[in-house]
């Protein structure tokens, strides 16, 4: 009884190894890797709602994926128009300090692509920025009483 198990099981491996998809062998065969190149690894965005910046993506592939990396996607947005791709600043950025995110590319599809990831840089405002530690200070009564408060800004110092 084992032996048929065994003989069955041997049948069956056989028949799933010959079905097999030539392009996932290995070493053994023509598969070739999706190709992937990209015209900048980074891309950099004014500080105004709206900006946007683009690069191309060169592939032999027809299926082409991309998107912004969860963090980021409340103020990027990626649009991908061909092999044309476009990183848009959703809001302005009024930190004190550049934003940064991620887009993701991948190409091909079915188990074989090619992945490569892109920075997205959005650009300080050129207006200035302030940011309280807190809206108010309390000095004590006596002499020599100080306190502290940080201003954070986008401007250097005078």
């Amino acid at each position: 009884m084992i032996k048929k198990h065994l003989a069955f099981l041997a049948m069956a491996a056989l028949l799933f190894s010959s079905c097999e998809d030539d392009n996932l062998r290995g070493e053994n065969s023509d598969f070739t890797a999706p190709e992937l190149e990209l015209s900048a690894a980074e891309v950099t965005l004014g500080s105004d709602a709206g900006s946007t910046g683009t690069l191309t993506v060169t592939t032999d592939q027809d299926k082409i994926n991309a998107y912004a990396d969860y963090a980021c996607r409340h103020w990027l947005k990626v649009t991908l128009s061909g092999k044309t791709l476009t990183a848009e600043a959703l809001s302005a950025n009024s930190e004190i300090e550049p934003r940064q995110g991620n887009i993701h590319i991948i190409v091909g599809e079915k188990g074989v692509t090619a992945e490569a990831d892109v920075t997205v840089i959005q650009q300080i405002s050129d207006n200035p920025v302030l940011i309280l530690s807190s809206l108010t200070a309390s000095i004590g009564n006596s002499a020599g009483s100080s306190a502290t408060v940080e201003i954070p800004t986008n401007q250097s110092p005078l």
